[in-house]
């Protein structure tokens, strides 16, 4: 029973870093982006949405 509580306990940490990882991608990239506008996207999808 203690076994499965802390394999519990560290999925529940592993999944919470992961998430906070993401976040702080998703933050870095957002605040790159708004210096250098639309940097990684390619000319022809933005055609492709303004369609």
């Amino acid at each position: 029973m203690i076994t499965f509580l802390f394999s519990l306990f560290t999925w529940i940490a592993f999944l919470v870093l992961l998430i906070v990882f993401f976040l702080l991608l998703l933050w870095m990239w957002s605040s790159i982006k708004a210096k250098v506008p639309f940097i990684g996207v390619p000319t022809k999808t933005l055609k492709d949405i303004e369609k």
